[in-house]
C-alpha cells in the first residue's frame, strides 16, 4: 500500500506505535478498499461476515465504504444477518446496488438438516419421534436446536414422554450450558468476557493463575487459537458478562485497567470501575481518545470522550473542552446531529468571548445554518488572532451562496487576523481563498495572491489536508481561461493527493473539477468517468459535494441528449443545494438547456433567466464561470426577444475585450451574428460568426466552436452559398460526433438534409469517423489529427478504435488500404 494507506491501517490495528498526526478519517476505510482490490488482481476474493447485526460500528463503515466503491472487480460479499423477517433489512447490504445483489432468506431447518448438524455438532443420532419434536420446539432454529439435543442428552435416559429441558429464552439455554462448568471454570471465561481481546495469558495475569478453560473448550464454548480465546457464540459471552455482580465486575475491570497497555482499552475499563465522577478516569479516557483519534477512529474516539464527560462533574473547568473534543470526533465520526447537541452543550457553560467563541466556531461547521451561527461566533469578538482568522474563513465558505463580495470581505479579515497571529498555514489559506474570490469577481491579481500562497506552501506538509490549497485555486483559475492542460495536471495532482491520504471529500472535490475541465475540453467520456465516479465515492446521505457532482453529471448528460436522466439529476442537486445558490444557478442553466430541447421556450427562458439572475446577485464577472451565456442568447433569438439578445451578446463581447478573455470574445460575437442572422442581415451575419470562428481558432472549446460552425452553415444555406454551407455543417457534425452532442449533431444533420447532401449513414462510419480515418491515412499522427479537428487525443483514439472495428481491419496502413480500394 501507499505510505499514509498502510500508517492508517498499521494504526488502526496496532501494530505500530507511531506518535505521528492522526490519519484522515477515511484512511483506514480506503486502505481495506485498496487491499481488497490488490487481492482481487491475483484471484476471486470473497468477504464473509457472519451476524452482521453484532459487527461494530467502524469496522461496518470501512466494508461500507468499500462495497460501494467496488466496479467490476472480481469480489463478491456474503452476509448473514439475523432478523425477524418484517422488515428490510438495514446497514452493510444496503451499500451493494440492488441490481447486484442477491437476498436470500433462510427460513427454519428441515428435520433432515437438524439431524445431519446434531450428528456432526454432537455425535448423536436422535430417534424420529425426539427428532419431531426437537424440530417443533426449536422452529428449525439451528441454534436452539442444538441447544435441545444437548438437554436431553444430559437428561440421560428420560423417557420420550418426559418434557424437553426448554427455557423460557435463550438466555436461559445459555445459563443452563454455563452452570454445568466447573466453578472455575465460569470464572476465568467471565473475565475472558469483559475483555474485547482476551488471551490465555492476560486471564491467567488477572486471575493470578492457570485459568481452567479445557472443560469450556471441550463443551464447544470457546476455541483458543494462537492463545488468543474466541467464544463460539457472542450471547455465550454477554450471558456471562450480565450475570457478574455489579461489585465483582467494577473489581475485576480495575485489575484488567491496571493490566492492559493498550490507553483505549484501559480508558474503557477504568470507565467501567468508576461509580462517581473521577477527574483521573476522565483523563484517562481522554487519553484513550486522543490515541484513538490518531489511528483514524474518530467514533471510538467520541465514545471515549461522552464516558469521560459522564464521569466529569457539571463545574469542573474540564468539561468545557471535553465536550469541543467529543463534538469534534462526533461530526468526524460523522453523527452531526449529535456533534451539534455537544456544541451547543459546550456553548451554555462557554464564558463570553473566545470560548464561546470556540464553540460556536464548531457548532457551525456542522449546522446547515452556519453562517448565522459563524457571526454569532464572530460578535463574541475573540482577543484571539487565530481563532478570529478561523471564524472569517468559516464565514467566507458560508457566503459563497450568497454573496462574492461579502464573502472576499471575510477573506481579506482573515488574512488580517492570520497574519496578526503569524501563523503562516492560515495566512495560506486565507490567500488563497482570497484569490479564488478575486477570480470570480475580476477584481486585484489573482494570480499574484495565489502564488504569494504557494510559496508559502512549498516544503511544508501542513497544508496538504487544506479545503483551500493553493494548487487547486490555481488550476481553478486556468479552468476559467480555458487552460485546460495547465488545470488538467494541477487538479490530477491534487487527486492524487486526496487518493494517497484516503482525502473523501478531496478525492470528490477534484474529480468534481476535473469533469469540468474535461467537459470543457471536450474530452465527455472522462469528464462522465469522473463525475460518475466522484458520486460512487462520496455518501448519498452527505449531501454537498454529491449535489455538485449531480449538476456536472446532468450537465454532460443534458449535451448528450438524455434529457430525463439529466433533468432527474438536476432536480435532486437542485433539493441539495438550498444552501448553495451557486450550485442553484448552475442546475436552473441544466434545466433551461433541457426545456429548449422539448420546445418549452417558455420555461427555458424561465430557468436560464434565472440563472443569470443569480449570479449577478452572487456578483459574478468571470466569463468562464458564466457558461449559461450561448444557451441564454439563443433562447432570447428563438423567442424572437432580438434586443435582449443583442444587448446581452455586446455586453458579453465588450467584457470578453475588456478582460482578455476569449471565451467571452466569440460567444458576444457569435449571438451579435445570431441576431443579425434572425433580421435577415446574412452578410453581416456571416461576419459575425466568422469573427467568432477568428477567436475559436486560437481557443480549443470544441462544443462552442461547433455550435458557431453550425450557425454559420444554417445562414451560407440560407443565403444559397449551397457547397461553402456542405462543407462547414460537415465541420459541425464532425465536431459535434466526435464530442457525443447527439442533440447538436441532430441539427447539424437536419441542415445538412435541407441541402440535400449526403448524410452519413448509420451503418457506416459515422462522418466524424470517416474524418478521422481520412487524415490518418494521409499519415497524420493521432496529435496532428486532434490539432485539426480540434478535439483531444483521446477523442481520435477513441474514434480509430471504432473505425477499425466497422471496417475489420487492425492497423493504420491495413484501415489505409481498405480506404484506397473502397474509393
Amino acid at each position: 500500500l501507499p505510505g499514509a494507506q498502510r500508517r492508517a491501517l498499521e494504526m488502526a490495528l496496532l501494530m505500530t506505535d507511531d506518535d505521528g498526526p492522526q490519519p484522515e478519517p477515511q484512511a483506514i476505510a480506503f486502505a481495506c478498499l485498496s487491499i481488497l482490490r490488490v487481492l482481487a488482481r491475483a484471484r476471486p476474493v470473497l468477504v464473509a461476515v457472519d451476524d452482521i447485526q453484532w459487527l461494530d460500528r467502524p469496522s461496518a463503515s470501512v466494508l461500507v465504504y468499500a462495497a460501494r466503491r467496488l466496479r467490476g472487480e472480481d469480489i463478491r460479499f456474503l452476509l448473514a444477518r439475523r432478523t425477524d423477517g418484517t422488515a428490510e433489512v438495514p446497514g452493510l447490504g444496503t451499500a451493494i446496488p440492488e441490481e447486484a445483489l442477491r437476498r436470500i432468506v433462510v427460513g427454519p431447518l428441515s428435520a433432515g438438516a437438524i439431524q445431519r448438524l446434531v450428528r456432526e455438532r454432537l455425535d448423536v443420532t436422535l430417534s424420529r419421534p425426539l427428532l419431531h419434536r426437537i424440530r417443533t420446539t426449536s422452529d428449525g432454529n439451528p441454534f436452539y436446536a442444538l441447544e435441545l439435543a444437548r438437554a436431553h442428552a444430559r437428561a440421560g435416559d428420560a423417557g420420550i414422554d418426559t418434557p424437553l429441558p426448554v427455557p423460557e429464552s435463550l438466555s436461559g439455554l445459555v445459563t443452563h450450558r454455563l452452570e454445568a462448568l466447573p466453578d472455575e471454570t465460569r470464572q476465568a471465561l467471565t473475565v475472558a468476557s469483559l475483555l474485547s481481546d482476551p488471551t490465555i495469558d492476560l486471564v491467567t495475569e488477572i486471575l493470578e493463575s492457570v485459568p481452567a478453560f479445557v472443560p469450556a473448550i471441550e463443551a464447544g464454548i470457546i476455541d483458543v487459537i494462537d492463545g488468543r480465546i474466541r467464544f463460539t457464540h457472542p450471547l455465550l459471552s454477554s450471558s456471562l458478562a450480565s450475570r457478574v455482580e455489579p461489585t465483582t465486575a467494577r473489581g475485576i475491570h480495575r485489575r484488567i485497567s491496571m493490566l492492559v497497555v493498550d490507553p483505549e482499552e484501559r480508558a474503557r475499563h477504568l470507565a467501567q470501575s468508576a461509580t462517581h465522577p473521577d477527574p483521573g478516569v476522565a483523563e484517562a479516557l481522554d487519553q484513550g481518545a486522543d490515541h484513538a483519534c490518531r489511528r483514524g477512529a474518530p467514533a471510538i474516539a467520541a465514545e471515549l470522550l461522552e464516558r469521560a464527560l459522564k464521569l466529569t462533574d457539571a463545574d469542573d473547568p474540564a468539561r468545557y473542552a471535553r465536550l469541543l473534543a467529543a463534538s469534534e470526533a462526533t461530526r468526524q465520526g460523522g453523527d452531526w446531529p449529535r456533534a451539534r447537541a455537544l456544541a451547543e452543550a459546550a456553548i451554555t457553560i462557554a464564558k463570553e468571548g473566545n470560548a464561546r467563541a470556540r464553540a460556536l466556531l464548531l457548532l457551525g461547521l456542522s449546522s446547515s445554518d452556519a453562517l448565522e451561527v459563524c457571526l454569532r461566533a464572530r460578535a463574541e469578538a475573540p482577543a484571539d488572532p487565530s481563532l478570529d482568522a478561523r471564524i472569517h474563513l468559516a464565514l467566507s465558505d458560508a457566503r459563497f451562496g450568497v454573496s462574492f463580495p461579502l464573502a472576499y470581505d471575510d477573506a481579506c479579515a482573515a488574512l488580517e487576523a492570520a497574519e496578526r497571529a503569524k501563523d503562516m498555514s492560515l495566512v495560506s489559506e486565507a490567500l488563497a481563498l482570497a484569490a479564488w474570490l478575486q477570480g470570480a469577481l475580476t477584481i486585484g491579481d489573482p494570480h499574484a495572491t495565489v502564488e504569494r500562497a504557494l510559496r508559502l506552501e512549498r516544503g511544508s506538509s501542513e497544508h496538504e489536508g487544506n479545503g483551500y490549497a493553493s494548487r487547486f485555486i490555481l488550476a481553478n483559475l486556468q479552468m476559467w481561461r480555458d487552460q485546460h492542460d495547465l488545470a488538467r495536471d494541477n487538479f490530477e495532482s491534487e487527486l492524487a493527493r486526496a487518493v494517497s491520504t484516503a482525502d473523501l471529500f478531496g478525492q470528490a472535490h477534484a474529480r468534481l473539477h476535473l469533469a469540468q475541465v474535461e467537459w470543457r475540453a471536450g474530452a465527455w467520456d472522462r469528464a462522465a468517468t469522473h463525475a460518475r465516479e466522484g458520486l460512487d465515492e462520496w455518501p448519498a446521505d452527505e449531501p454537498k459535494a454529491r449535489g455538485s457532482l449531480l449538476w456536472i453529471a446532468s450537465l454532460i448528460a443534458v449535451h448528450q441528449g438524455k434529457l430525463s436522466e439529466a433533468r432527474a439529476m438536476a432536480h435532486e442537486a437542485l433539493a441539495t443545494a438550498e444552501y448553495d445558490r451557486l450550485f442553484g444557478a448552475r442546475n436552473q442553466w441544466v434545466l433551461g438547456i433541457a426545456a429548449s430541447r422539448t420546445g418549452q421556450l417558455e420555461s427555458a427562458l424561465d430557468c436560464l433567466e434565472r440563472a443569470r439572475d443569480i449570479f449577478a446577485e452572487l456578483g459574478v464577472v468571470e466569463p468562464g464561470m458564466l457558461l449559461f451565456a450561448p444557451d441564454l442568447i439563443e433562447a432570447y433569438v428563438t423567442a424572437g426577444r432580438l434586443d435582449e439578445a443583442d444587448e446581452f451578446s455586446a455586453a458579453f463581447e465588450r467584457q470578453g475585450a475588456v478582460l482578455g478573455r476569449p471565451r467571452a470574445c466569440a460567444i458576444g460575437a457569435r449571438g451579435r451574428g445570431l441576431v443579425l442572422a434572425a433580421k435577415g442581415e446574412l452578410d453581416a451575419a456571416q461576419a459575425a460568426f466568422n469573427d467568432a470562428l477568428g477567436v475559436d481558432a486560437t481557443w480549443r472549446v470544441p462544443l462552442e466552436r461547433g455550435r458557431t460552425l453550425l450557425a454559420l452553415g444554417a445562414v451560407e444555406r440560407r443565403a444559397r452559398h449551397l457547397k461553402q454551407a456542405r462543407a462547414t455543417l460537415g465541420q459541425a457534425l464532425d465536431l459535434f460526433d466526435a464530442l457525443g452532442a447527439e442533440p447538436f449533431a441532430e441539427d447539424a444533420r437536419r441542415e445538412l438534409a435541407r441541402i440535400g447532401g449526403r448524410v452519413p449513414s448509420a451503418d457506416g462510419l459515422t462522418r466524424s469517423e470517416a474524418r478521422v480515418a481520412e487524415l490518418v491515412a494521409e499519415g497524420k499522427t493521432n496529435k496532428a489529427v486532434a490539432a485539426e479537428l480540434v478535439v483531444s487525443i483521446h477523442t481520435v483514439e477513441a474514434a480509430l478504435t471504432q473505425v477499425y472495428r466497422k471496417l475489420g481491419v487492425r492497423s493504420r496502413t491495413e484501415m489505409a488500404r481498405k480506404l484506397t480500394n473502397d474509393n
